[in-house]
């Protein structure tokens, strides 16, 4: 019930056949959360209450809904347990369940949340008590103020910094800035993982007299005294006093997954391939979104780009076609930095850059035009347009290769390693399925098909031809044969050729290939 999860339904319904939407989604929220809404509500921007609908609003309407949260996930014989006891069988399997915001990991911090200067944009409940904090300091002239971002990875990981700069935007405004003394404390070593955007934010942070403090791990709370315990790189620990403290908490998959075989040695997340998004040991498993092991930054931006990936793949899976279709690692991260301002990082796997409007601005610098995107244009692109599936990544469907359509083979091998012929590839692209054994291909049948507006062979190019079409299919089929003489050596190859014409105007004649072989099958 995620953006994930749901932008991956709402484009499934819109392209599989109507007798093959049978799509369930497994989520027991009640509500639907934009949680980059969350840093906007506690800088002041905007109502928290505008980042929540419910979930029935935005769930796709032919999609069944499970109201219950899935508990194990058992891939060798394809079934979810759910809360309920319930359990569900799947032919193919989205995981898209998210990351979980584990308070406990921190001595403290789930005393002190929520109470005494402690807070964080990362929960509906918590972020508008950062917008009270940031109030409390600017009447009170001034006070130490500490954020918090860890080592391990976190989903949107540039928002500790964004609450930082909207607060320290906004004491400026006020004329309190000179008495706030603002400290930036980070497990990592640099402002961002990207060169290009590290050193612009390098380089306003010295304008605006933030102190930074790197390889500074947060492992404890001391509400009553308002101290907060650090780790540093030498393994020691330092105690900081605070008067405002926004901690960034721990986070990692959710339980069943991490305890399934569906997760990855290292940190327990879906081990899936990072390009095809498939599972690397379970064909029918795929994941994306936060809960997966891509390594990513974990974005709604992301979801974006992996959604349409997974859809086609998938699909193409279902139609017995390659998985041709590749995710490169994008992601975006609008670091809003003052009311007015945004610095739009975007890139990919590497940390290369892949930026959507590198010849008319410098995403790198602050913008008032991507602020208007921020606050804007992408919340709107959230609820109208990606959660029904519509939106289909920074460049819209140009990543994609040509979507997969029943009964036609789109760049297929000319012969699979288990042997069998893709049918699609001769002048029948609309014949059905090929019937082959999972040894030698002993049987191989091209249903008839009719078609009004018939699409070119995909071997020669050339349009078909009522009284040639079958004749061109035979040779193809003993051509490919030829090409892959382990496979010829085996098979008895006869072709039978019917001709039935339709007798209506614009339809195609109809045409069966059969090549039978071996003495397993000999009755064909």
């Amino acid at each position: 019930g995620g953006p994930a999860g749901l932008s991956v339904a709402a484009q499934l319904l819109r392209k599989l056949p109507k007798e093959e939407r049978d799509v369930v989604v497994v989520e027991p929220s009640e509500w639907h959360y934009y949680q980059p809404w969350w840093t906007m509500a506690a800088g002041g921007l905007a109502d928290i209450e505008e980042s929540r609908r419910l979930m029935a609003s935005v769930m796709p309407r032919r999609a069944l809904w499970l109201r219950a949260a899935a508990t194990a996930v058992d891939p060798d014989r394809c079934a979810v347990r759910l809360s309920d006891g319930t359990e569900v069988r799947y032919d193919h399997l989205v995981v898209a369940a998210g990351i979980q915001t584990v308070w406990d990991d921190i001595p403290g911090l789930s005393e002190s949340i929520g109470r005494g200067g402690v807070s964080s944009v990362y929960d509906y409940r918590y972020a508008p008590l950062v917008w009270e904090d940031v109030q409390r300091i600017r009447d009170q002239g001034g006070g130490r103020v500490l954020f918090t971002q860890p080592q391990s990875g976190v989903k949107c990981g540039g928002s500790p910094q964004k609450i930082m700069w909207l607060a320290d935007d906004w004491w400026r405004r006020e004329g309190v800035r000179e008495g706030v003394d603002v400290h930036y404390c980070t497990g990592t070593h640099n402002l961002f993982s990207v060169e290009k955007y590290s050193k612009a934010l390098e380089q306003m942070q010295r304008a605006r007299g933030v102190r930074v403090s790197y390889g500074h791990e947060l492992v404890a709370i001391d509400g009553p005294r308002k101290t907060a315990t650090f780790r540093v790189e030498d393994g020691s620990l330092v105690q900081l006093p605070y008067d405002m403290l926004h901690v960034t908490p721990h986070m990692g998959p959710p339980a069943f997954i991490r305890e399934s075989p569906l997760s990855d040695e290292e940190k327990g997340y879906v081990d899936v391939d990072q390009w095809t998004l498939r599972h690397r040991r379970y064909p029918n498993v795929w994941a994306l979104g936060d809960c997966s092991s891509l390594p990513t930054s974990k974005t709604a931006a992301a979801i974006t780009a992996q959604a349409p990936v997974l859809v086609h793949n998938l699909l193409a899976t279902m139609r017995g076609q390659p998985a041709n279709a590749h995710y490169d690692g994008y992601t975006s991260c609008p670091l809003i930095t003052k009311r007015g301002g945004v610095i739009l990082a975007e890139f990919k796997y590497g940390g290369e850059v892949k930026e959507t409007f590198p010849r008319i601005l410098d995403q790198g610098t602050e913008s008032r035009l991507l602020y208007y995107l921020k606050t804007i244009v992408f919340p709107w692109a959230y609820w109208n347009l990606m959660l029904v599936g519509r939106w289909y990544g920074p460049r819209g469907k140009g990543d994609l290769p040509p979507h997969p359509r029943p009964g036609h083979r789109v760049e297929a091998p000319l012969l699979s390693e288990d042997h069998r012929v893709p049918v699609g590839l001769l002048c029948a692209p609309r014949a059905g399925r090929a019937l082959a054994g999972r040894g030698r291909p002993s049987l191989l049948r091209a249903r008839p098909f009719t078609s009004r507006a018939p699409r070119p062979c995909l071997l020669c190019r050339r349009e078909p031809d009522a009284r040639r079409a079958v004749v061109r299919a035979a040779g193809h089929l003993r051509a490919l044969l030829g090409r892959h003489r382990h496979v010829a050596a085996s098979v008895k190859c006869s072709v039978v050729v019917h001709m039935n014409h339709a007798g209506r105007s614009g339809v195609a004649p109809a045409a069966a290939v059969e090549t039978s072989g071996g003495q397993e099958d000999n009755g064909t």
